[in-house]
């Protein structure tokens, strides 16, 4: 009896899949997707690689001496122009950016010297504030110390002590 319920609950399942795969074959949105896959993936892809074979073709035929309206060093000359164009708009940004940042610096040393000052003045008045800070914690002792060393001195001056 499990067995049979089991079998019947499985065969169900697949009939719905078969069910719901159908519809997703005949869903708009399935029909759309195709429809836009290869009007926007496969149609320039393939039209790229024809225009490379073509243009492939055209310069074979040009270097082996059938007319075809150009020359071989004319396609050498704009094979040059394609190689050296990326390194130039490289170069061209490298010299922009070290421009920007000349100008900036310059700029920067502009407005440097004030505020260097001011930073200077505020490190001389926390230097200020901890040395009469660190006085004021320091003097009882330093006091009381000078008082017992003058307590010390005038009995060992009476004794006729030496200092040691």
């Amino acid at each position: 009896m499990v067995n049979s319920a089991t079998h019947v609950k499985i065969k169900l399942m697949n009939e719905e899949m078969m069910i719901t795969t159908e519809k997703s074959r005949t869903s708009s949105s399935i029909h759309r997707h195709q429809r836009d896959r290869t009007w926007q993936i496969l149609v320039p892809i393939i039209f790229g690689f024809l225009l490379i074979i073509a243009a492939g073709v055209f310069v074979i035929l040009t270097a082996s001496g059938t007319s075809s309206g150009a020359s071989v060093s004319q396609w050498a000359d704009i094979s040059s122009i394609w190689l050296i164009l990326p390194v130039i708009m490289f170069t061209l940004f490298g010299t922009l950016v070290l421009a920007a940042m000349i100008f900036l610096m310059a700029k920067l040393l502009n407005i440097l010297p004030f505020y260097t000052d001011l930073v200077q003045q505020y490190a001389g008045l926390i230097t200020a504030r901890i040395n009469l800070a660190t006085r004021k914690m320091v003097s009882p002792v330093v006091s009381a110390r000078s008082v017992k060393a003058g307590v010390n001195g005038f009995f060992r001056s009476l004794l006729g002590l030496k200092r040691k």
